[in-house]
């Protein structure tokens, strides 16, 4: 059966938008305690060399269980990498176990 829960979602605009599971206004309305992270994209060397920094990545976590809510992601042609928080979503994954994952170089997904 599909988990809708993990579903994201793209609007292919450049720069292009992407998100999965709950916004920081949703998590709230569902009675979560919630931290939200940000990252801007000039913070990450891939877009740096893309010579491309617009827009952020943003997390939003359960701050009782470390947990990934809900997650966003603007920026040049990096719509594909909302698929991690896509999978770190449906698989239940904390914060602490992402940042973790060991991820290529040089990708927006290492952000």
């Amino acid at each position: 059966m599909l988990d809708h829960a993990a579903t994201s979602w793209v609007v292919f605009t450049d720069p292009q938008v992407a998100s999965v599971a709950l916004t920081e206004a949703q998590a709230r309305a569902a009675g979560d305690e919630v931290k939200t992270w940000v990252l801007p994209i000039d913070s990450v060397p891939r877009a740096i060399a893309g010579c491309d920094t617009r827009g952020p990545i943003e997390l939003m976590i359960d701050a009782d269980a470390d947990r990934l809510l809900g997650g966003a992601i603007t920026a040049r042609e990096r719509s594909d990498s909302v698929q991690t928080f896509a999978m770190a979503r449906k698989l239940g994954m904390t914060t602490k176990a992402l940042g973790q994952t060991i991820c290529p170089c040089l990708t927006l997904v290492e952000a």
